[in-house]
């Protein structure tokens, strides 16, 4: 087999999931052309081009100025609040 040509089952093994002959062919059409497009990419002559950080600049993504304003009443978030404790909301503990 080529090396450029997508093989569909060692993905299927290293996800561990199993396609039928059908989905198969699907997805490995559409993973070749994806393939293909980033050869496609690989090509494009991108000497004296400075890497972008974000495709906005600064100015064009200001959301404005952080500002305190009254939330949802506390009523209407105890309803949809699985627990609340001491008239605030519960949530997990992320480590």
């Amino acid at each position: 087999m080529d090396s450029s040509k997508v093989d569909i089952d060692q993905l299927a093994r290293f996800a561990c999931i199993r396609f039928t002959e059908e989905e198969k062919a699907v997805f490995s059409r559409q993973l070749q052309e994806t393939m293909d497009c980033c050869s496609k990419l690989e090509a494009i002559n991108v000497e004296g081009v400075e890497p972008m950080i974000h495709a906005f600049t600064q100015e064009e993504n200001v959301w404005g100025a952080d500002e305190p304003k009254p939330c949802a009443p506390m009523e209407m978030l105890a309803k949809n609040a699985p627990e609340m404790k001491e008239g605030q909301l519960v949530v997990p503990k992320i480590l």
